[in-house]
């Protein structure tokens, strides 16, 4: 198997990972929404062949912050924890964990990175825009060579800053 196919399968299991962490964080923030009697909806959405091409603007311009290549020819992933207020005040976010090639020629070298896509409230004639913000303190690189067993740990406590920043980023912006 090639490097860059080894490389993509490990990153389909690294999503495996952050669709369980979003759906713990969908639990609590339904419960603590629920609680304060905040009307919000919470849901969960990942990518599949029609859609992985979703967020490929958002993604280089993430990958531009951190300066390095995203390659969105090749196979990529994303995961999305979405957030809907239905109390009227339009808001609309979601926090986003995309797995993605580095480099101009995939060599088995792969990145995740996180962004908050929200949209920004408008006039009334105006189309809703949407902003990405990264959610993150930098890419976690990984390569075809290492399993999942042996990034697990290193990959958990990414994703909980991470989620730790998106919230932060979410929070400031109700």
């Amino acid at each position: 198997m090639a490097a860059a196919e080894q490389a993509a399968g490990i990153a389909q299991e690294l999503m495996a990972i952050v669709r369980c962490k979003f759906e713990q964080a969908e639990r609590a923030l339904n419960s603590a929404f629920g609680r304060n009697r905040v009307a919000v909806e919470v849901s969960l959405t990942s990518s599949e062949g029609d859609t992985a091409h979703y967020f490929r603007a958002q993604i280089v311009e993430v990958a531009e912050h951190f300066n390095y290549f995203a390659n969105t020819r090749s196979p990529r992933y994303w995961t999305r924890l979405n957030l809907r207020s239905l109390a009227g005040d339009n808001l609309r976010a979601g926090i986003i964990v995309s797995a993605h090639a580095v480099g101009y020629t995939p060599k088995g070298a792969m990145t995740c990175t996180a962004f908050v896509n929200q949209r920004l409230e408008r006039e009334a004639q105006e189309a809703a825009e949407w902003q990405a913000m990264p959610a993150c303190d930098a890419p976690f690189t990984f390569s075809h060579a290492l399993s999942v067993d042996v990034l697990r740990q290193s990959f958990e406590e990414w994703l909980d800053r991470t989620l730790a920043i998106a919230m932060h980023i979410v929070g400031t912006s109700l």
